[in-house]
């Protein structure tokens, strides 16, 4: 069997293997593109499965095979993987790598997850520049603002945006008008709104609540803070940290400072 794959010249056998033993460096480029397509594939799948440190390691190692000139939209996904993971200072190093234009919504959102609003703030306005991303980015900026005690501005920017913007951004409005010191502002809000999806309907639970107790209505307003902690399907994060903060100032005066601090202790034991 050997001798087939030899040549006769002479007294000199000469392999005619050799050729054969370099295929793979002569089809790799083509063979590393069609693994890097399967594999981001792969990456953007369990990303849409809502499965993200899957994701993640798939979109690294295809970050990996790609050409310097294919890197980018890569690492723009794998940042975004990054964040859905809740892992914003990795999604950050990603990002650095970055200085196109359409990253820099994801580079806001990043530092935004970092609590770094004041990094976050710019971001969010050059992002706001691109129309689709406009009231998204809008929002984000309000954010910024309001977590950097320039809730006036915040305000303003907010209404600013008419009826153009959404549910979401009008319930964020409304929670700036409380934190102004403006309840009237926001019990008109929620009077003129209607939400739909369940994480809508307990955000308008929590911001009626804490109008209840602006109003001097802690007892009234106290177990609708407990319905929505007993329960926190469809509750984001930032929601259950306001509603305990809201449940613990309704507690405080309805039952006393004891109390108050068992809401904290209880908060604290479960997260």
């Amino acid at each position: 069997m050997v001798e087939r794959w030899k040549l006769k010249v002479g007294r000199w056998t000469l392999p005619i293997l050799l050729p054969v033993l370099f295929l793979p460096s002569i089809f790799a480029p083509s063979l590393h593109a069609g693994s890097r397509e399967n594999l981001l594939a792969e990456a953007q799948r369990a990303w849409r499965d809502g499965v993200p440190d899957v994701a993640v390691e798939k979109f690294r190692r295809c970050l990996s095979l790609a050409p310097a000139d294919g890197r980018a939209p890569i690492a723009l996904q794998l940042a975004q993987a990054l964040l859905d993971a809740q892992r914003a200072s990795e999604a950050l190093d990603v990002l650095q790598t970055l200085a196109d234009p359409s990253a820099d919504f994801v580079k806001a959102k990043a530092f935004a997850a970092a609590w770094r609003w004041e990094e976050a703030l710019p971001f969010f306005e050059k992002a706001a520049q691109q129309p689709d991303l406009a009231l998204a980015a809008k929002l984000g900026a309000a954010e910024s603002l309001h977590a950097l005690h320039r809730s006036p501005e915040a305000i303003a920017l907010l209404e600013s945006m008419g009826e153009a913007f959404g549910l979401a951004a009008k319930l964020r409005l409304a929670d700036f008008y409380l934190d102004a010191n403006q309840p009237e502002k926001c019990a008109a809000i929620l009077q003129s709104i209607t939400p739909v999806s369940a994480a809508e309907k307990k955000w308008v639970s929590y911001s009626k609540a804490r109008l209840l107790l602006a109003r001097g209505g802690a007892a009234t307003a106290q177990p609708i803070f407990k319905a929505l902690i007993a329960n926190t399907q469809n509750v984001s994060e930032s929601l259950l940290v306001g509603t305990t903060l809201g449940l613990t100032d309704a507690t405080l005066t309805v039952s006393g400072p004891e109390q108050a601090d068992n809401v904290i202790e209880d908060f604290l034991g479960r997260h």
